[in-house]
Order: C-alpha cells, then sequence, then structure tokens
C-alpha cells in the first residue's frame, strides 16, 4: 500500500494514470474504433446465461473491477456466470454525431456477438447509471434477447432527477450542443469535477489508500460526451421526460416501457443525488414483468459499487437473486 505521501504527490502532480485500475484478465473480441466488447476470462461458469455489463457512458468501465477485494466483475464471475462489458471509449471531435441510437445499435451488436460466442438464447443485461437506462430501452425494444434485466442507479423519471435536471438547464443545451467537440462529462456532474482538499479526504481512507487513489484516478478520467447524444438526452430524457412518459422515440418507434416482461431487478442508494431512488423505481410500476425486485442501500451513488459494506451484503444478494433466474 502507498504512503499518504506518495499518494498526496501522485494527486498533486496530476499523475492519476500511474495508478492501476482494471485488475481482471479480459481480451477485446470487438473493437470499432471507439467502442469496445470486452470478455473478462477466467472462474468457473456453472450458468449458461452470460452477463452482458452495460457502463455510463461518461464513465469508465474499470469502476467495477478496481481491485482484487472491490470488484463487482470478480463478484459475479465467481458465482459462476460468464461476463462481458462493454467500453464506450473516449469520444473525440469526429465522434460528435454519435446518438442514443449509435448506442442502442452497438448493445444489440454485443448482445448478439454474445449469444453467439456462448450459444446462449439469451442474456442478462446489466447497466449502470445512464448504462442502465440505455439498458433499459434496449430490453423494450428487443425483450425476447433478454432474460434477466438489471439496472443499477439508472434515472428514467428524469423530473426526479434534480442533480441531472439542474445540470443541464443551466445551460442552452440547443447551443451547447451544436458545438464542434464533445461535451465535458463534469457540464453534466460539476460535483464529480476535481478540486476538493485533496489531502483532507486522503486521511478519511487511512486504511486503504489504494482505494481511494483508484477512485481518484475513476473520478478524473471521464470521457467526453458527443455532441448529439448530449443534446438528445438533455432535451427529450432531461426537459421532456419522455422516457417514463412513453414518448421516446428511437430507430422511428416508441419505447414502451410495458414490454420489459423478463425479471428485474433494481438497485438504488438512498442518498444518490445523482440518480436518486425516485428516479429509477417509478419504472418498475409501468413494466408488465411479474418478476421484479428493487434493493437499496444508505448509500451515495459510488458507494454501491465501491464501498466495503456494498461488496459484503448487496453484491452476493444480487448473484444469488440472478443465479436464482439463470
Amino acid at each position: 500500500m502507498r504512503s499518504v505521501d506518495e499518494a498526496r504527490n501522485l494527486l498533486a502532480q496530476g499523475r492519476h494514470a500511474d495508478i492501476d485500475v482494471w485488475q481482471s484478465p479480459f481480451d477485446v473480441i470487438h473493437d470499432d474504433g471507439l467502442f469496445r466488447l470486452i470478455r473478462y476470462y477466467g472462474g468457473q461458469k456453472t450458468f449458461s446465461i452470460p452477463v452482458l455489463q452495460v457502463s455510463s457512458y461518461i464513465y469508465r468501465p474499470y469502476i467495477l473491477d478496481l481491485q482484487p477485494d472491490v470488484s463487482i466483475v470478480k463478484m459475479i464471475q465467481g458465482h459462476g456466470f460468464a461476463i462481458y462489458q462493454i467500453d464506450w471509449g473516449y469520444p473525440q471531435r469526429i465522434h460528435r454525431c454519435i446518438d442514443i441510437e449509435d448506442y442502442i445499435d452497438y448493445i444489440d451488436f454485443c448482445v448478439n456477438t454474445v449469444r453467439e460466442e456462448t450459444g446462449a438464447s439469451q442474456v442478462t443485461l446489466y447497466g449502470c447509471y445512464l448504462g442502465g437506462t440505455l439498458s433499459i430501452v434496449y430490453s423494450a425494444l428487443k425483450p425476447k434477447s433478454i432474460r434477466n434485466l438489471i439496472v443499477q442507479a439508472s434515472p428514467v423519471d428524469f423530473k426526479n432527477a434534480a442533480k441531472i435536471r439542474l445540470c443541464t438547464e443551466a445551460g442552452d443545451t440547443d447551443r451547447i450542443g451544436e458545438t464542434p467537440e464533445c461535451i465535458p462529462a463534469d457540464l453534466l456532474h460539476p460535483e464529480y469535477a476535481p478540486g476538493e482538499d485533496e489531502s483532507r479526504s486522503i486521511e478519511k481512507h487511512l486504511d486503504n489508500i489504494d482505494k481511494f487513489l483508484r477512485v481518484e484516478r475513476w473520478l478524473h478520467d471521464c470521457p467526453g460526451i458527443p455532441a448529439s447524444a448530449y443534446r438528445r438526452y438533455s432535451r427529450e430524457w432531461c426537459g421532456e421526460n419522455k422516457l417514463i412518459k412513453g414518448e421516446f422515440s428511437i430507430f422511428g418507434c416508441k419505447v414502451d416501457l410495458s414490454r420489459i416482461d423478463m425479471p428485474t431487478l433494481v438497485i438504488t442508494a438512498h442518498r444518490d443525488y445523482i440518480a436518486p431512488p425516485a428516479s429509477t423505481s417509478p419504472f418498475l410500476d409501468i413494466i408488465s414483468s411479474r418478476d421484479k425486485e428493487h434493493l437499496a442501500m444508505d448509500k451515495k451513488h459510488i458507494g454501491l459499487y465501491v464501498s466495503s459494506d456494498a461488496h459484503r451484503e448487496l453484491w452476493p444478494r444480487v448473484c444469488r437473486w440472478l443465479a436464482d433466474r439463470s
């Protein structure tokens, strides 16, 4: 474990890339130049239904594999599941026209690739934050491809996602969306932007400085958002709240949440100010599934990923839920 002085020097010098992350071995089985499909290897495969993890496009996916004792990936593998993951990469100026349709289209490609590689007729789709919102949209469009749906802190009713609404309402989203560059992720979540008193924070994490540093790297490593996707997200999801109203269209089709008929698990954090439970749980009242459950912990948004309590109490329970339905 690094010393406090070493940790302070790393952060003071902005050397976040020197902090190791992504602990589990994996292969990249598809790379289109921006998006990647990752297959984690190792572990005994007990269940035939693979898990496809869909991260938020404003987060780096290694938050799910931060270190050996704080790894949702390892937890899922350890319970006998093959796990794949979508990495949305780092969009650049040339990617500014990527829209929500492009994310959904790549999820569809990955679902079919995983099914073909494993021989499974369906997959479990596990989405985090805005990746969970994308997973909900996909599951409503292609319900026959999904055995189980798990969404973690994923806003659907944006009128109850106050922090997100404040961030998108703070500026002219149409004007911002016309920029030739990608939109900085901290425009959506300025509370994640660097600038807090890091030495004081280190003092709160003396028992696990390495984990603190890995989370710091993740917080400083937010990809930009393609301008087209940002404009649609901010206007139709945040501004007009079309998804929960059943008014959001993609590929020319309305997204009907009532078509979600597979077992569905919602995971939320009571003190999540980014995607509070009230922004996620209402969609459970709309879907047609008769097998639906809501698990919540007294944590904040990031605590669901990295807290010791979550890995001791929540994630084993999630894996048991999944095992019972696979």
